[in-house]
């Protein structure tokens, strides 16, 4: 008969260590009295859920801050460097205060904050021990002393927490703090008004693009007036001339700033979003400008083309001739005036495509402002030769006057003629008529309300002067004489002066 060796199973090798184990563990593991390990059931329970809610603190304490967050806490460093005084007391303030601070203006950091809660887990934790020592329960069970290690963990586990909750909200407020960057918010708005700047001059491109749709016939002004603001011309012109200069100081800016950005999430990302702004703006300014420039040009040629037009018309169109006729007419004898013609309704008009025009675009505004002048410089001749047209018959009167007092009225214009144009030589002089003699009464109300009766009494005589400005040109002075008999007064001035040809004095 064959006797099989002895095999040890793993039953055996648990029992075996069950029976090797100190008689004093055994009866602590497998019998504990009632009361005691009803307290450890509890608080076994009570320390779970602890754990569980001290975890999701953690997980808080360990959150990045929000981006919504960072806006505010940059917002909140901005606020104390406005104010030293109230920047001096959150700086002496312990994290909590500063927390509780912060708190009032909106800034809640994850986990940051929560003495109440806190306070509260403490308070349970300390119940949990309480429990167990009114139990009687001795540390020499595993259980208990378990439980007791649990505790103890879990207070360390809180100042971990407020220890992560402190550096984080110093981390945050440090990030974002610009002290050290003094002139960060300038630049920061300045980008910001640059690229507004580009978008104003990319939707005033396109207004002026439209403007295309609006071209009248060749012989027409082309009134953009009607059309479109110069306030947006403007937009369009500085946008397109700012454009190198923006992008100069914009990428200064962001390498003079890569240490804030480095530890600043959220000025990191406002300002990758305000380059990308810029990037756009600026493409789409490149991309849709030259067709704005085009068409600020043809309003310029085109109004060049209807001035040619208004001044010189063709033969046979009897009105433009006479509108033509007018035009010079009124330049020729009024210069010092201002007019208000279609040669001046033209010329705002094409001020305003200039107003618009870019310095970038140089060469196109070179040929544009050498027409212009070239045709400033036609209007200019036209209406020199109409003048001259105008005073061909221009005559002296006669001198005619035969009164006792003419060498007198001859004197008083001599005498005012030669102060006024002392550095020019008198040719002839000239009583043209009898003196005009006035005389009437009117019946008036005063200021008090009473009628009154005025009286008038004065004649008046014109005396012309001749004075020689060069060999082609000269000039009639028209001195008027007017003796009031009422006040008893005489006054002598000069009425008006009317260009003359030398050949006809």
């Amino acid at each position: 008969m064959t006797t099989k060796p002895f095999m040890i199973t793993p039953l055996w090798v648990f029992i075996l260590c069950v029976s090797l184990l100190p008689p004093i563990l055994v009866q602590a593991e497998s019998s504990l009295p009632y009361p005691l390990s009803e307290a450890v059931k509890r608080q076994t329970m009570n320390m779970n859920e602890i754990e569980r809610e001290l975890e999701q603190q953690l997980m808080l304490a360990n959150q990045p801050i929000s981006p919504q967050q960072q806006v505010l806490l940059a917002q909140f460093n901005q606020g104390l460097k406005e104010n030293p005084q109230l920047e001096a007391q959150f700086n002496a303030a312990t994290p909590e205060q500063q927390a509780a601070f912060m708190a009032q203006f909106g800034i809640i950091m994850p986990g940051v904050g929560q003495d109440q809660q806190f306070a509260f887990i403490q308070q349970r934790l300390d119940s949990v021990i309480q429990d167990l020592e009114k139990s009687g329960a001795s540390r020499e069970y595993a259980q208990v002393a378990e439980l007791y290690q649990r505790v103890e963990v879990a207070k360390q586990r809180i100042l971990d927490i407020r220890h992560k909750e402190a550096a984080k909200t110093e981390q945050g407020l440090s990030a974002n703090n610009t002290a050290d960057f003094p002139e960060f918010e300038q630049h920061l708005q300045a980008a910001v008004n640059y690229v507004l700047a580009l978008k104003d001059a990319v939707l005033a491109s396109r207004e002026i693009v439209a403007l295309d749709q609006f071209r009248p016939k060749s012989t027409e002004a082309w009134l953009i007036e009607n059309k479109i603001n110069g306030v947006v011309l403007q937009r369009h012109k500085l946008g397109l001339d700012q454009v190198p200069r923006y992008r100069s100081e914009i990428q200064q800016w962001s390498r003079q700033y890569q240490p804030l950005f480095q530890r600043s999430e959220k000025y990191s990302k406002d300002w990758t979003d305000l380059m990308r702004a810029f990037d756009d703006v600026s493409t789409a300014l490149k991309n849709e400008s030259p067709e704005s420039i085009r068409v600020l040009a043809a309003v310029i040629d085109h109004n060049l083309v209807a001035m040619r037009f208004t001044l010189t018309p063709m033969t046979n169109d009897i009105d433009a001739r006479r509108i033509a006729e007018s035009i010079l007419t009124n330049r020729a004898r009024y210069p010092e005036r201002r007019s208000f013609d279609a040669i001046t309704q033209i010329q705002t008009n094409i001020d305003l495509a200039f107003r618009g025009y870019p310095e970038q675009a140089s060469q196109p505004l070179s040929e544009q402002q050498a027409k212009l002048d070239r045709a400033n410089q036609t209007l200019a001749q036209l209406i020199a030769e109409h003048a001259r047209a105008l005073i061909e018959d221009q005559r002296m009167p006669s001198d005619a006057y035969q009164g006792e007092d003419k060498e007198t009225l001859r004197d008083k214009a001599l005498n005012l003629v030669k102060k006024r144009y002392a550095d020019k030589e008198i040719h002839s002089v000239a009583v043209c008529c009898a003196w005009d003699h006035t005389q009437y009464s009117e019946k008036v109300r005063d200021s008090d309300g009473r009628e009154i009766t005025r009286h008038y009494d004065y004649r008046d005589n014109q005396i012309a002067v001749a004075i020689l400005i060069d060999d082609v040109d000269a000039k009639m002075i028209v001195v008027g004489v007017r003796q009031n008999f009422i006040s008893n007064q005489e006054t002598v001035e000069i009425l008006t002066e009317r260009p003359m040809l030398t050949k006809n004095l």
